[in-house]
């Protein structure tokens, strides 16, 4: 951190010059060098807070703002705006109230605490892949194990797993996290000392006494972690502390659309309803399945399109998914709708969709197809064989649902990456059928060929009418 700072004064650069302040104007800047009079702002998780500076210093040349993921311009430290226990605790109260994941995965909360106990007082032992063919031994610790969870709460869906990942967890299995512990080891986009400089001027952290530790043992590695770099960078970069105005609930009647996930890790609801209160022609629009940003979907970029055409009309919402639906095991199937020909497998708990044919569990996809009579079955492991940046030979593989069948299996370098690829295709009277498995995690990839293939080609079933 201080060689980082030295480097930048050795620049020039002025740490200091860098708010949410000075932010605002350069969004106005911007407007005035494009040539625009009014415009529609559109802000996501720090970008929302900087819309709330926008509206407090250049509300005249806004038609409208859109807020997603939202951070309170009311909070005081900048760890005040996550809530970590809640984030973990609207997930389990979700699978609580689903009777499935509720009889498949009770008490979670104890899970958390038993798993996050045991790596406290005993880190185990964990090999991370290098994503080069190779791995690197870690050692997870309660820290490391909480970070992986919280940030699987990130992706789109992945809280969907969590029931899943924390019970694992509780039973002394730790490979779900190489889903997630990269992703807190890679080196992130965001400006960092940017960051650090909004955060120390505006809602700095001062000490560990500034922090919320009433809360179960579970938690309080990861509080400490998240607000670690906070403690050790503020006194570091001396930034002035803006006016306790900056705090202040922002009042405005520029029309607003709110957007809010209802399991949101980050920017939990009671923040994006706290801005509201400031906001009188606002729309609250909450996703309640929703993580941390929510223009990912089609109804969503829908409403934000039908919102700036007309941003004082009502938006209609029926598109949202009104649901929480959790990964529990679940049989997919394929269906040809020319001629009913299925195939169908058995997935283990912790996979969602991830497209029409296709599904994932964080560490693999499984994709499945079922074609007509039309093509033989070495003419669909040919074309299937031909596409692949590297030349993979079609065999005879194993017997799938009584059938015979032609495999391509073999590893692919994919921008430095070793990818393991399993492809299988066979037939009956009816038609030809293929399951295709690729595993990106390349310290996995020997060991889920020989555990994890088997046992998932075991439960096919195909047929049909």
């Amino acid at each position: 951190m201080q060689a980082c700072l030295d480097s930048y004064q050795a620049q020039g650069i002025d740490l200091s010059a860098y708010n949410s302040v000075e932010n605002a104007e350069d969004v106005n800047s911007i407007r005035e060098t494009l040539g625009y009079d009014k415009i529609f702002y559109y802000g996501e998780s720090y970008g929302t807070l900087l819309g709330q500076y926008l509206l407090r210093s250049h509300p005249e040349i806004l038609d409208g703002i859109i807020l997603d993921g939202i951070a309170p311009a009311t909070a005081a430290r900048w760890t005040d705006v996550t809530n970590i226990p809640e984030s973990f605790g609207r997930v389990f109260n979700a699978c609580a109230a689903d009777e499935a994941c509720n009889a498949l995965y009770p008490d979670l909360e104890a899970k958390l605490a038993k798993a996050m106990a045991a790596l406290k007082a005993n880190p185990a032992s964990f090999t991370l892949s290098d994503g080069k063919g190779g791995g690197v031994d870690l050692k997870v610790d309660d820290t490391l194990a909480m970070n992986a969870l919280f940030l699987n709460l990130y992706l789109s869906g992945g809280f969907a797993s969590i029931p899943d990942i924390v019970t694992k967890l509780s039973e002394g299995d730790y490979t779900p996290l190489n889903a997630t512990i990269p992703f807190y080891f890679a080196n992130s986009s965001v400006a960092r000392g940017m960051h650090l400089a909004i955060a120390c001027s505006d809602d700095p952290v001062g000490s560990v006494d500034d922090l919320n530790l009433d809360v179960a043992d579970a938690y309080k590695a990861l509080i400490l972690d998240d607000a670690d770099s906070y403690l050790t960078a503020c006194p570091m970069l001396g930034v002035p502390h803006m006016p306790d105005s900056s705090d202040e609930l922002v009042k405005s009647d520029v029309p607003a659309l709110l957007l809010q996930g209802g399991l949101d890790p980050a920017t939990p609801v009671e923040g994006g309803n706290n801005v509201q209160t400031g906001l009188p022609n606002s729309y609250n629009i909450v996703v309640p399945a929703g993580s941390h940003i929510q223009s990912n979907s089609d109804c969503i970029l829908n409403i934000m399109a039908a919102f700036m055409a007309d941003p004082r009309a009502e938006p209609d919402t029926s598109c949202i998914d009104q649901s929480i639906k959790f990964a529990l095991p679940q049989t997919v199937t394929i269906k040809n709708p020319d001629t009913g020909t299925a195939i169908s497998m058995d997935l283990p708990a912790g996979f969602v969709p991830a497209g029409d044919n296709a599904w994932y569990n964080g560490q693999y996809q499984v994709y499945l197809f079922a074609f007509d009579s039309a093509k033989s079955v070495d003419q669909v492991a040919e074309e299937s064989a031909a596409p692949l940046p590297v030349k993979l030979d079609v065999t005879d593989g194993p017997v799938i649902a009584g059938y015979p069948t032609k495999a391509v299996i073999g590893d692919l370098e994919v921008q430095g990456k070793r990818i393991g690829v399993n492809i299988y295709a066979f037939g009956d009277d009816k038609g030809v059928y293929k399951i295709v498995f690729n595993l990106a995690d390349s310290a996995q990839i020997e060991a889920f060929r020989a555990k994890d293939v088997p046992a998932l080609l075991e439960t096919v079933k195909v047929g049909g009418q």
